[in-house]
């Protein structure tokens, strides 16, 4: 596979067969719209999880634009439609050709080819670095709005998150205890139902163990109890041989503090560590600011990844 770089039953729309205008791009790339049965040879220039999308048998209706140097591929620009608008899924070049010029003319030919659609309104998740400020100046010249701010992404080792000064402070407090996942009474059980059913959607939905337990590790699974009431958990399920990720690791909001999710982090690095799994990646979407924060300021020395996950608008809006 080259190196790449990332910008983060229904027919394809790709006009005709496909044979839609080429055009030069930067670096004298050709740029056009591919059909679907050219679509899969660009595979290499979206993740694994987008793939399916490649070749027109997903379900979902798309436009690929891909890009060709020296008649081979070298970048792809790919999104879905629906019935009034447009997602953009990715836009990937390869990585020598990554100076943002090529990512530019992938991502305007495709927005131009969705409006020749009738769909002027669109939305993009890329991620990207803290601090990185190239993928949202590139968005905004291509007249794109944002960025909003859904979720910060880390990824750091057990070692690395241990070694922080206030890790010393995760020890268990008087009246708190955990509990192996599997050993949840069941009376706790319906009150982590009852305290759910009080959250706005948004943050249940993301939250709910029951989402994730089946995929977690169980012998790594476990609740943090205050008195008889279960006031957040721990479920990651595995990422590789080496890595956690942290599907689900959260305190309640009506509980969050800051001693609460150390009990509860600096218990699982130690659990995590003595397994023998070095490394941990997890997400917090903003829905839980107090978490996302927590992050950002507190265990940011010893990330060695931090990301965000955001959203960017584009086209007319109704404010």
């Amino acid at each position: 596979m080259p190196a790449v770089r990332t910008l983060d039953r229904h027919p394809s729309l790709a006009r005709g067969n496909g044979a839609a205008a080429t055009e030069a791009g930067a670096w004298g790339a050709l740029i056009s719209v591919l059909p679907p049965a050219r679509a899969s040879d660009f595979a290499d220039f979206t993740y694994p999880a987008f793939r399916r999308h490649l070749d027109g048998s997903s379900g979902f209706r798309c436009i690929h634009v891909g890009a060709e140097l020296g008649g081979l591929p070298c970048g792809l620009a790919f999104g879905l439609a629906g019935e009034s608008s447009f997602e953009v899924a990715s836009v990937v070049v390869r990585e020598d050709l990554a100076d943002g010029a090529l990512e530019e003319a992938l991502l305007r030919r495709l927005v131009a080819e969705f409006a020749a659609h009738g769909l002027m309104q669109g939305a993009f998740h890329p991620s990207y670095p803290v601090g990185d400020a190239r993928l949202p100046a590139l968005l905004r010249r291509c007249g794109w709005q944002g960025p909003v701010l859904r979720q910060v992404t880390a990824a750091s080792t057990t070692e690395r998150l241990l070694a922080l000064p206030f890790a010393m402070l995760g020890e268990i407090r008087p009246g708190y205890d955990l509990l192996p996942w599997h050993r949840l009474p069941t009376t706790a059980r319906a009150g982590i139902d009852a305290a759910l059913a009080g959250l706005p959607a948004t943050v249940r939905d993301d939250i709910a163990p029951d989402r994730y337990a089946a995929r977690a590790v169980p012998d790594l699974s476990f609740v943090l109890m205050r008195g008889a009431e279960a006031i957040g958990w721990h479920l990651p399920e595995r990422f590789g041989d080496s890595t956690l990720r942290w599907t689900c690791s959260v305190v309640l909001p009506g509980h969050w503090a800051a001693a609460a999710v150390l009990q509860l982090w600096v218990h699982a690095l130690r659990q995590q560590q003595a397994m023998g799994i070095p490394r941990v990646i997890w997400g917090t979407p903003m829905a839980h600011p107090n978490m996302a924060r927590f992050i950002l300021r507190r265990l940011r020395p010893a990330l060695e990844h931090l990301r965000l996950g955001t959203t960017f608008l584009y086209g007319p809006t109704n404010s």
